[in-house]
């Protein structure tokens, strides 16, 4: 892989680059890599995220006519129209059902736009890629805290928890851009798009987004399959074109609109989307097993793209790497080689031609998905209510804490020229046993699947050590206010809420048991169901 230009010759609109960057973006990228090979086997590799696609579709690229002089740049300099491929996805690095909760994305390669790219891998003098998803921040700020992030994802639910709630070094912002993105859809073509990163547009640098012009949004059906969103997709594409405006909003205040920090959101008050295309995805048919491969073999990079839309910040740095990688190793592992297409696989496409990728032998990729074990209603079930049981421990636990003192009761431990500091020490274990209750609720009730049994578990085993912990704390308190005789309404909560750790704390046991003969039972579906 190769740069076309400089970027330190050709101005980077305000890039910082961190001197360890260099260190995170390979230590990254080598990340990525192993948790592919560990999650697919050869021949059936898919990408690190976004393995599942909704449809790979054929769609036309119209540039504005009368564009202002500021917006006529690169791809948007002259009205053209451009065909295109457009591929829909869902984020999840494991191929589930739709239902489920989750970041959507979109993939839009332009054909025929001529001239050299920022990226040289020999092969893409007439393709240009914008790369999208459902959400409009990226999930941390930089490329040292993506990897330290994707690590404690990786290993276990404990130290993902102590990488956002750390006392000492919390990820707060990164809690909140992971949770709020995960959403159910209704289809692909219901949502509005971003970038998420910036991108040089000219001599200023621009966010991009993707809005469909339709407001009659498709329905979850009432029995779900798993692939509802392809079939919402192809039922609209049957009857009728959707059209989305092409937008780019512009960084007008620098300094409220970083370059280097993708977690941080621009503002559209102060700049809003601005359109300068139409996407325009006319009806078709795109069900078929040729077409939803020849999507897969598809290959998006953010990179992809004429020097006057280099993609800027760390992030996109760090991209410029793990695509490639990620690429290269998913075709190599699958005997395929790495195409463009042309506008003979457009045509061939639209005419239900798809002509095969080049290979080298070996399979076609293919999905993977775990067979459902019998009984899994009854764990989903128990899952819930324990979920459901826990919230309302925690909003217990609230509000004995805190309705005394605004009732004029204040607790006898805290009061004497140390109350401010007695108050700061319980809430220092209030706080975390609080935060873990409602972190573990919310997992349970929005994130629990076949997919995630084994990190669930792991937060169950960190769950009885914290509620023990804490249950310890409560005994001492109850024992002190036992012996000081404090008021009957101070010793009853001490109680209930050692009552309420203890009892959690054998649920938990029990559910996890549950869950682990269901992992013993568990296996995938035999390669000859695929």
């Amino acid at each position: 892989m190769a740069l076309t230009e400089d970027p330190n010759k050709t101005g980077r609109n305000d890039e910082l680059i961190p001197p360890d960057e260099d260190l995170y973006i390979n230590k990254l990228a080598e990340l990525l890599k192993k948790i592919v090979v560990d999650t697919y086997p050869p021949g059936r590799t898919l990408r690190d995220a976004h393995p599942k696609q909704h449809g790979t579709v054929a769609a036309q690229f119209k540039v504005e006519p009368d564009l202002p002089p500021e917006l006529k740049v690169g791809v948007f300099a002259e009205p053209a129209t451009y065909d295109a491929f457009v591929r829909f996805s869902s984020a999840n690095p494991t191929v589930g059902p739709d239902i489920r909760r989750d970041v959507r994305g979109m993939g839009i390669k332009l054909l025929g736009v001529k001239g050299r790219k920022v990226i040289d891998d020999g092969r893409s003098e007439n393709t240009h890629d914008f790369v999208l998803i459902s959400y409009d921040v990226f999930l941390t700020k930089g490329v040292k805290e993506m990897y330290k992030f994707t690590h404690a994802y990786t290993t276990g639910m404990l130290n993902l928890f102590l990488y956002w709630f750390n006392p000492f070094n919390p990820h707060l912002r990164v809690f909140w851009n992971f949770i709020v993105p995960f959403r159910k859809a209704t289809s692909p073509l219901d949502l509005q798009y971003y970038s998420m990163t910036p991108y040089r547009f000219g001599s200023t640098a621009v966010k991009y987004s993707a809005k469909p012009w339709s407001h009659r949004l498709s329905k979850i059906p009432v029995s779900p399959t798993d692939n509802y969103l392809m079939e919402n997709l192809q039922l609209y594409l049957s009857n009728e074109p959707i059209h989305f405006d092409f937008m780019v909003q512009l960084r007008k205040y620098p300094d409220k609109m970083p370059i280097e920090d993708a977690g941080k959101r621009w503002s559209q008050s102060l700049s809003p989307f601005i359109k300068v295309a139409t996407l325009v995805i006319p009806p078709q048919e795109f069900e078929t097993a040729e077409k939803m491969d020849f999507g897969d073999d598809l290959s998006f990079n953010p990179w992809r793209c004429l020097p006057v839309h280099r993609p800027l910040g760390g992030i996109n740095r760090a991209r410029k790497t793990a695509y490639w990688n990620i690429s290269k190793l998913r075709h190599e592992r699958n005997a395929l080689k790495e195409f463009e297409p042309t506008h003979e696989d457009f045509h061939l496409f639209w005419e239900n031609k798809v002509k095969t990728p080049p290979s080298d032998g070996g399979y076609k990729p293919v999905k993977i998905s775990p067979a459902e074990p019998a009984g899994w209603s009854k764990y989903v079930w128990w899952v819930k209510v324990y979920s459901y049981v826990t919230l309302i421990a925690a909003l217990y636990g609230i509000a004995y804490a805190h309705i005394p003192p605004l009732t004029g009761h204040e607790w006898s431990l805290c009061t004497g020229p140390y109350a401010g500091w007695c108050k700061l020490a319980v809430h220092l274990f209030e706080v975390p046993i609080v935060v873990f209750n409602l972190v573990i609720a919310w997992y349970g009730l929005k994130r629990f699947s076949l997919e995630t049994v084994i990190q669930y578990n792991s937060l169950l085993g960190f769950a009885v050590t914290f509620n023990m912990v804490f249950f310890l704390f409560e005994t001492n308190l109850l024992m002190e206010g036992l012996l000081r005789l404090f008021p009957f309404w101070e010793i009853f909560a001490f109680a209930s809420i050692a009552v309420i750790l203890i009892c959690g704390t054998i649920f938990t046991m029990v559910l996890k048991q549950m869950l682990l003969k269901l992992l013993k039972s568990f296996k995938s579906k035999p390669e000859s169901e695929y």
